[in-house]
């Protein structure tokens, strides 16, 4: 069933072809989140070179094989739900790629006790990379503003046009005004 929900709500090349235009009509930067070897190389191909791995995919060793192979690509490492073991096995292969550990925690919306920001001193510490934060909350000052305060490079934050559609992730996504 699990598979079913993400082929629903998984990108087609072309959705992404219209994300690349549009993003770039916009002069915003786009990092695709690929999950998949095919869709590593699809963007990779498309001219991308900055993207995100996420969390489920920090093991996903033909992906990261992949990746290695491509010198030219920087890589956010998406961290939560991995363990100290998981985000090694991720940087013996990808060492010299990753830019940045994302840590964020999977609860949605995530409440201020959940957030275990001094997991972003851990991994900046402990592996001396960049570290961004995954927020899923719905503060758009004091959580980014405390993430900021520990040095967070990256801030991802979710968007969407409604709520009421249900997908994944709506409840920690922000309208356009909020995210304003």
């Amino acid at each position: 069933t699990k598979y079913e929900l993400y082929k629903k709500y998984s990108l087609s090349f072309e959705d992404f072809d219209y994300f690349f235009k549009e993003t770039k009509d916009l002069d915003i930067e786009f990092i695709p989140c690929v999950l998949d070897v095919s869709s590593f190389k699809y963007i990779y191909n498309k001219g991308y070179k900055f993207l995100k791995i996420h969390a489920t995919d920090i093991s996903n060793e033909a992906l990261l094989k992949q990746i290695v192979n491509k010198s030219d690509v920087s890589i956010i490492l998406e961290t939560q739900c991995a363990t100290h073991f998981d985000i090694n096995y991720a940087l013996k292969s990808l060492r010299n790629q990753i830019v940045c550990l994302m840590h964020g925690f999977s609860n949605y919306p995530t409440e201020v006790e959940d957030l275990q920001l001094n997991s972003l001193d851990y991994l900046s510490d402990k592996f001396n990379l960049a570290v961004g934060f995954a927020d899923h909350s719905l503060d758009t000052q004091n959580i980014p503003l405390m993430v900021l305060a520990k040095g967070c490079e990256f801030i991802e934050k979710h968007i969407t046009l409604s709520r009421n559609d249900r997908n994944l992730d709506y409840q920690v996504s922000l309208y356009p005004h909020e995210f304003s």
